[in-house]
């Protein structure tokens, strides 16, 4: 038997196994970022890595932030000053 006849090592289920302690809310917003990539990011990505460019960079902003994604919504002494001013 050559090394190359040997079986792969198994993969763990997830990075350190987190994916376990997750509650139902947050394996929701996994699927919903799952999701997101499948049908908007992965589509273009060789695309976007050869131009070395995201042309529709705002497109893609409102998306990720449409369900809450990038922060947004947060408000109280966490959110930088600067950032409360935009809202």
């Amino acid at each position: 038997m050559t090394a190359t006849d040997q079986a792969a090592p198994p993969r763990p289920p997830g990075l350190l196994s987190l994916t376990d302690s997750l509650t139902d809310d947050e394996r929701a917003v996994q699927a919903a970022v799952r999701r997101f990539r499948d049908e908007r990011v992965t589509p273009h990505a060789g695309t976007w890595f050869e131009a070395g460019d995201i042309p529709g960079i705002r497109w893609l902003s409102r998306g990720l932030g449409e369900p809450g994604l990038l922060g947004m919504h947060l408000t109280g002494t966490a959110v930088p000053v600067r950032a409360r001013a935009f809202r």
